[in-house]
């Protein structure tokens, strides 16, 4: 069996919250267990975006889990020169983000799928010609998924 490692998206995080731990309790264990087998990573971007804005039990989870949201590696800043260089790529990073200082984690998320060999794991959706996660994946060759998938492959069966 192949051995994925999946770096997640904001949204990804955030749709977990309809997976009540009271309820779920099989998903955070699974999950859980995905991370302690380092096999889910974020980036610390990703964190800015979500840190204190997630509902119970992410909001719990992240902070537990908070060493998988990791600093960009000099590789991935030479990515993100390149992948810059495309001007449709620098609307990954939106302008209010640029304008306001805030956090905006696309960029430096594909960009540590791509410097580690890892599946990006997010609800966007592919749009062709656009500054979508899926989109630059796809340009890149990068594995790009959803969360569904992500469950499907991990038979995180409830």
């Amino acid at each position: 069996m192949v051995c994925i490692l999946y770096v997640l998206d904001s949204n990804v995080f955030i749709s977990f919250k309809h997976y009540y731990s009271e309820v779920f309790i099989s998903f955070w264990d699974k999950l859980q267990l995905l991370k302690d087998e380092n096999k889910l990573i974020s980036v610390y971007e990703c964190f800015n975006e979500i840190n204190g804005s997630v509902e119970e039990p992410v909001q719990s989870w992240i902070l537990k889990n908070d060493d998988i949201f990791l600093e960009p590696q000099p590789k991935e800043y030479e990515f993100l020169a390149e992948m810059f260089q495309n001007e449709k790529n620098r609307e990954s990073v939106p302008e209010k983000a640029i304008a306001k200082g805030t956090a905006s984690a696309d960029s430096y998320i594909i960009a540590k799928a791509h410097s580690i060999g890892g599946t990006v794991v997010t609800e966007e959706k592919y749009k062709p010609n656009s500054a979508k996660i899926p989109t630059i994946c796809k340009n890149y060759n990068i594995p790009c998924i959803n969360s569904k998938q992500m469950m499907i492959n991990e038979k995180m069966f409830f």
